[in-house]
This record gives structure tokens, C-alpha cells and sequence, in this order.
């Protein structure tokens, strides 16, 4: 059967991938400096996606025309998970079911979900339990996090303590704050077997990833066999999915997942450092193409994206430094001199980002450091 590909959103590095295989292809998303010449049809699409199925009746009967021999529909990162799905269902198409996709989007639903089947999680609470902040405290602690249910990337997130009040709203996630460290799990599931998986470290949290994880492996293992218990409760059967994790001194908290690639440049990453192609791999499940990796590569890699916060650049600092940088293997500095910076909502928004590629992690490491400690955005 022909194969006509929907997309929903922008993800360049996505694109790519679909523009190569020859597939036709359909996408919508905001207008965006790809680098190469797209051969399918481009559609901009400035405004939110469909969001429930009243909406997506409407998003299907505008675009009746070019939504016609469509087989697949795939989103191509966070913001379009949802949306696909009610893409695939309007128009017939195999699709997740609505318990996945709302474990998977939907904060509170999630650890509903998955606190009845025992993965161990901070305490929480959903909005529509509580009527004063008070309680919230008594039950979770005196600092907590009040987070928006389906926003991602740490927007939509509000660290409170015991001394601030705050308007309750509707739809809203409260946990207790969790001190610890960060990582996560990405894996590509088919036919409910995870064929492949990654790790990666939260060096700086929004700052600095590393794949694969450097840390001991009773620790890795425990953590992968929570996100495998995760994945079998959710019912995840194909998929890629970016779970992340807390580690903490009483164990490996579970934080929340999602089925979507992950940002953060993590995908770059996971081709450094095992020599596979993870967009490839996305697409093929989607594809049903079977998945066979054979992963012998086994470098370090990170990312580094920078944000100085809000502000107006007089000086950007240690550009001659990156020169003597020996695991530097891309570069891209955004912010200018004289350039307004707004303050940072999300971990997407940034200003520089640096990818380095190590066969050690000590190297890494040092240079990830030696960046850090020389290259700045000097504000007033």
C-alpha cells in the first residue's frame, strides 16, 4: 500500500528523515529555516493543534483536500502527541488508545494511573481535591511544585513553599518537592518489545545532558526496570517513549513520560554515542518496519544549552576558547551582541547550545566544565 504521511509540527531533524525515504508527506507547523529543500507539501499552521475532537473536526473539514490518502499521522514532538492521535482517529486511522495518550500527556491522570499499580513516586495532589493551599502543604510538605497538566520541558511548573499562597486553578498537578538528581530513559518500542534504549544524565537539569548516563550500573539497572514497569502498565505496545526519573537517597522515584521524542538535543546524542539513527528508527516504527540494531559504538556525548536569563548581551565571553575544545562538534550561538533576552520559560528556549563528543566521560567532563567556566553571555 502507498504510504502518505501527515505531520504535525516543525521537528527539522524529523523532516529530514521523511524527506529522505521518498515517502509522501504532508506537514503542518510554523514557517522554519529547514536547510534543505523539502520534497512533500509544507502547510504553515501558526495556531494550536487540535485538542479535542470538536476541534479536530474542524482542523479535518478545513484541510479536507490535503489530508486525503493519508495513512499515517505522526507527531513530531512534544505539543502534537494529542493531536495526532485525534488526527488518526477523525480520519479512521490506527490509533493508541485514549489510555495511553492520557497517561502519557496528562500529569495527574498518569500518576493516578500508575500509583495504583505501586511505581514508586513523590506524593501529589490534583486540584480538584484541594480547596486551599493549606492542605496541599499539610499533605505534601512545606516546598512543593504546582505544575500545569499537559506542558512539558519545565514550562507551566511553580516551586512554592509553605510561607506563599497561591490562586488554586483548575487542572493542576501538586507533588512534593523531590531532592535529588535527575535522568531519563528513551526507548523504541515495537510490538511490545523495547528494541532499543538509551539513558541519559541530567548533568545540569536544562542546562547539560549526557548520553549514555554515567552511573553505576546496579543503579542503570534499577532504573530500567522501573521504566519497563512503566511501559507494561501504561500498555505501551510501539512507541518512543522519554521517561524520566529521580534519584533520590530512599530509591528511584518515578517522575513522568511521554510518547514523543525527547528535546534537549537527546536524539543528536543517541546517534554520537551508539551510531544508530534515532529518527530512522521513529520512523520506521511508525512505519511497522522491523527494528533491527545492531549498536557497536559506544562513545560519550552532551549537550550543552545555554540561557543566561533575561537581560540585554553587552559582551559574549570565551568564543576563542571553544577553539581548543577537542570534543566540540557543533556550535551554534544565537544571542548577539546588543540583543534583548527574554527570561527563560522552557528548556527549549536558548541562546547557545554546544554538542561534544568523548570516547571517555572524564573528557567529557572536563570540557563540558572548561565551557561552562569560559564561555558566558555577559548581561546589563
Amino acid at each position: 500500500m502507498k504510504q502518505k504521511i501527515c505531520i504535525l509540527g516543525t521537528r527539522s531533524s524529523f523532516l529530514k528523515t521523511v524527506n529522505l525515504s521518498g515517502i509522501e508527506y504532508i506537514c503542518f507547523g510554523p514557517a522554519k529555516k529547514l536547510g534543505f529543500e523539502m520534497h512533500g507539501e509544507f502547510i504553515q499552521y501558526d495556531l494550536d493543534f487540535p485538542q479535542s475532537e470538536q476541534e479536530v473536526s474542524v482542523f479535518c473539514e478545513k484541510f479536507k483536500e490535503e489530508l486525503k490518502g493519508v495513512t499515517l499521522v505522526i507527531a513530531s514532538g512534544e505539543g502534537t502527541v494529542v493531536s495526532a492521535n485525534l488526527v488518526r482517529e477523525a480520519l479512521g486511522l490506527s490509533a493508541y488508545p485514549k489510555k495511553v495518550i492520557q497517561a502519557c500527556s496528562n500529569k495527574l491522570f498518569m500518576k493516578r494511573l500508575l500509583s495504583e499499580a505501586s511505581i514508586p513516586m513523590t506524593k501529589f495532589l490534583g486540584s480538584d481535591e484541594v480547596s486551599q493551599m493549606s492542605m496541599v502543604y499539610k499533605n505534601l510538605g512545606e516546598k512543593i511544585v504546582a505544575k500545569e497538566l499537559n506542558n512539558s520541558g519545565g514550562k507551566g511548573q511553580t516551586v512554592l513553599t509553605a510561607l506563599m499562597d497561591w490562586k488554586i486553578k483548575a487542572d493542576i498537578l501538586f507533588e512534593g518537592f523531590i531532592f535529588g538528581k535527575e535522568m531519563s530513559v528513551e526507548s523504541f518500542v515495537q510490538n511490545g518489545k523495547i528494541k532499543f534504549q538509551s539513558t541519559t544524565q541530567y548533568f545540569e537539569k536544562g542546562a547539560i545532558n549526557i548520553v549514555p548516563a554515567h552511573y553505576d550500573s546496579e543503579l542503570i539497572s534499577k532504573v530500567l526496570g522501573l521504566n519497563k514497569r512503566v511501559l507494561d502498565t501504561i500498555g505501551i505496545d510501539n512507541g518512543l517513549t522519554h521517561l524520566e526519573v529521580y534519584l533520590t537517597d530512599s530509591g528511584v522515584l518515578f517522575g513522568e513520560i511521554a510518547l514523543r521524542p525527547p528535546g534537549g538535543y537527546i536524539m543528536d546524542l543517541i546517534e554520537l554515542s551508539f551510531g544508530v539513527d534515532p529518527w530512522q528508527m521513529y520512523l520506521d516504527i511508525h512505519l511497522g518496519s522491523d527494528l533491527n540494531v545492531n549498536s557497536v559504538k559506544r562513545d560519550y556525548s552532551a549537550a550543552m544549552i545555554l540561557h543566561p536569563g533575561q537581560g540585554t548581551c553587552k559582551k559574549i565571553e570565551g568564543e576563542e576558547y571553544l577553539e581548543s575544545v577537542h570534543s566540540l562538534r557543533h556550535k551554534r550561538i544565537k544571542g548577539k551582541i546588543g540583543q534583548k533576552f527574554s527570561a527563560r520559560e522552557g528548556v527549549s528556549q536558548e541562546k547557545a547550545h554546544f554538542i561534544l563528543q568523548a570516547s571517555g566521560y572524564e573528557d567529557l567532563e572536563k570540557d563540558i566544565i572548561g565551557i561552562r567556566d569560559n564561555f558566558k553571555f555577559i548581561l546589563e
